[in-house]
């Protein structure tokens, strides 16, 4: 299902799913949203106030789309005007001669404006109607209502992995590092384990977690485990990272966040 693409006819279709693709209605926010998802990522930044600001989104953004040439659209999500066209301004400046900007666009509600162009519209319940239906069709997911509620699901549960346990991880991924051998091992098993679980969609035992979240901690391991992770495999790996995620006992979730992160911008 994840392989059908997402028909999006106009720009009514393109507001209507961006709360789909993102995870959540987006708020004081800017949307970098492809043309092509499959020649480039979608990405999500807060609003830029500031100069400053401005000049920091623009360092994190244009490496990553200087590398691509497919078309795309920003959607500025707040209600003041200026901050969306000064963040998008800067963008389509800075994104011209890779990513050309096909739309840029402020949006409230059901409603948007085109600030590069003198149109604007309301999104029809038919439009957001159709595209949450092939959308749950694909994913077999609904968006959160509101990012507080999306934050909300990655806060800790009541399965926080215990102390003992951690410590006992942390020391077998101590000397697995310093044993060539057993890094091998240990890479073989994170393959292993990350597969299965995603293929199964089940949460991984206290132990298995552990050791994953302890081997992780590792930079090398961490690379490791998230460049396997294929566009089609994302959603169901995203699911295993967040469980992992909202069990990790504190000072180690940091490693379970960013390849949760990267795959999560690979998701559609």
């Amino acid at each position: 299902m994840a392989n059908s693409p997402l028909i999006l006819r106009d720009l009514d279709d393109v507001v209507a799913a961006v709360p789909h693709v993102v995870g959540a209605a987006p708020e004081d926010s800017i949307i970098i949203f492809p043309v092509d998802n499959s020649a480039a990522p979608l990405a999500r930044v807060d609003i830029p106030k500031t100069a400053e600001e401005r000049q920091a989104m623009v360092d994190q953004l244009a490496p990553v789309y200087g590398r691509y040439s497919t078309p795309v659209f920003l959607l500025a999500y707040t209600s003041r005007r200026d901050l969306a066209e000064s963040a998008c301004g800067r963008l389509v400046d800075e994104l011209a001669t890779s990513c050309p900007v096909a739309a840029a666009l402020t949006v409230s509600g059901d409603r948007w404006v085109r600030l590069d162009a003198p149109e604007h519209g309301q999104v029809p319940q038919t439009a957001r109607d159709r595209v949450a239906a092939e959308a749950l069709y694909r994913d077999g997911r609904t968006p959160y209502r509101s990012v507080q509620e999306h934050r909300a699901a990655f806060a800790l549960s009541v399965h926080v992995i215990s102390p003992d346990v951690m410590t006992s991880a942390n020391s077998v991924a101590a000397e697995a590092l310093q044993n060539e051998q057993l890094l091998s091992e240990e890479r073989a098993w994170i393959g292993v384990i990350t597969t299965r679980h995603a293929a199964t969609r089940s949460p991984l035992s206290e132990i298995d977690a552990a050791r994953l979240l302890a081997d992780v901690q590792d930079v090398g391991l961490r690379d490791h485990a998230w460049s396997g992770i294929t566009r089609t495999e994302s959603l169901a790996h995203g699911e295993l990272w967040k469980d992992l995620l909202t069990r990790a006992p504190e000072g180690t979730e940091a490693p379970a966040r960013v390849v949760g992160g990267l795959q999560l911008l690979d998701q559609w």
